[in-house]
């Protein structure tokens, strides 16, 4: 499962920093095509809780904007990959994160 953190504005545009997002969209690939499926509300937590909510939802990806170095690492060691940097579009995020998975395989 693939996580997007987004603004609280418009769930078109990745929020700048995933440490202060409360609104994350979650994304299945279903027979090749990344669509979403639901979105979590994280309020009133510390980032480590966010990660660790998803974590617990199945998240192996997120892809963000930015991140501290703290949230970095504390989902490194929970086993999520980190993609950042990217554009504050959603969907050339996740044409990011496709040109990113197709690399790997």
């Amino acid at each position: 499962m693939l996580a997007i953190p987004v603004s609280e504005i418009s769930h078109e545009k990745v929020a700048p920093v995933f440490d202060g997002c409360t609104t994350v969209l979650l994304f299945r690939d279903a027979d090749g095509e990344i669509k979403q499926s639901s979105e979590i509300f994280l309020l009133y937590a510390s980032p480590s809780d966010y990660l660790r909510v998803l974590h617990e939802e199945g998240v192996i990806t997120l892809v963000c904007a930015a991140l501290s170095q703290e949230a970095m690492s504390y989902g490194e060691s929970l086993g999520i990959r980190i993609i950042q940097g990217v554009p504050r579009e959603v969907q050339k995020a996740l044409k990011i994160y496709r040109s990113w998975w197709a690399g790997q395989q």
